[in-house]
């Protein structure tokens, strides 16, 4: 049953690649905003404008698969790939990096990838902000986590009756190889599985990969335009080099480091475009294809899509509270998939 776990996944494009970029690197996407004013005029932190600077770069990495070849996940046989719209050229107009300094910087982020950073329960321990309040991401993605391990695990157990089924699919353990040794380079650092012996490790890894995808990919990419419209927040060039002391910068100064207006125009664009939902936008667990016919698997994904729905009615009760809602993790703005 080991075609099985490809169903599952999304049922559509998934590009395991597209997440590790997306998870391993943006972590810094909104940490640097770094404009103080004070009564006396305009200062600049520059040293966190260059952070901005960089996370730009990430995120408009992630949306470029044809960037980094390591596609381990998506359905070829199923159809549904989307040729991303903001393609290098876009990528050299925009971000001074260009295309040697973006594979760098995706190179040394997969250098300190781990699988712990991958898994959200794990990552939120990690960084210390389980108990964070009024944290909404970290909210909603816990329950919509939840809910994603709960349908997996119903319809793993009923392909998969004990850890020796697991261990004797040859087609799936191929599957896990394949996407530590194409996605992850063989790194055993990475804390990526080669091999899956039971069904709690394979019911955490579908998850992963279908959160990743789904829920992870909609907190980052939905907000880009909301966060990059004001280009300072996450400026895709710097015209002047970072400054060597921390000394408070002029007005003049800091203009001069902000990227030239074309350049900035084509960022808005870029950003304008992947942030748009698609005309046949998919919500997560929405599953058109009748991959799966027998009664109990459609009968997961009805609790699946109940479950959402009761996650969705809470995030809106509190939006509607908010001054600034954070509607990101809203189920029905999370597409199944990754399509761009």
């Amino acid at each position: 049953m080991g075609g099985f776990c490809r169903d599952v996944l999304g049922f559509g494009s998934i590009l395991l690649g597209f997440g590790w970029i997306l998870l391993g690197l943006c972590e810094i996407r909104v940490d640097f905003v770094g404009i103080c004013w004070d009564l006396g005029g305009f200062c600049w932190d520059l040293g966190a404008f260059c952070w901005d600077w960089v996370g730009f770069g990430c995120i408009l990495l992630g949306s470029g698969w044809d960037f980094v070849g390591i596609g381990v996940g998506f359905r070829r046989d199923r159809g549904g790939f989307c040729w991303p719209l903001c393609g290098p050229w876009s990528r050299r107009q925009a971000v001074a990096l260009g295309r040697r300094g973006l594979l760098e910087l995706v190179a040394r982020g997969l250098r300190d990838l781990h699988y712990d950073s991958l898994v959200l329960p794990r990552d939120l321990r990690r960084r210390g902000v389980t108990h964070t309040r009024c944290y909404h991401f970290a909210d909603d993605a816990r329950r919509i986590w939840a809910a994603i391990r709960r349908f997996v695990g119903g319809v793993v157990g009923l392909y998969y009756p004990c850890d020796a089924a697991v261990r004797g699919d040859a087609e799936l353990q191929a599957w896990v190889r394949e996407i530590f040794h194409r996605g992850f380079l063989g790194r055993r650092r990475s804390g990526v599985p080669s091999r899956l012996r039971t069904i709690p490790r394979l019911v955490t890894f579908l998850t992963m990969v279908i959160y990743s995808c789904s829920a992870h990919h909609a907190a980052v990419n939905s907000g880009q335009f909301e966060l990059g419209a004001f280009m300072p927040n996450l400026p895709a060039a710097m015209r002047e080099p970072p400054p060597q002391t921390k000394e408070p910068l002029t007005e003049g100064q800091f203009l001069a480091a902000l990227p030239a207006m074309n350049t900035t125009a084509t960022v808005l664009g870029v950003l304008w475009v992947l942030r748009n939902e698609p005309f046949d936008m998919r919500p997560l667990g929405c599953y058109p294809e009748r991959h799966f016919t027998e009664g109990a698997p459609r009968r997961l994904m009805r609790e699946f899509r109940r479950r959402l729905a009761a996650i969705s009615r809470r995030v809106r009760r509190r939006n509607a509270q908010l001054p600034r809602p954070y509607p990101y993790l809203d189920p029905p703005n999370i597409e199944n998939s990754v399509a761009i």
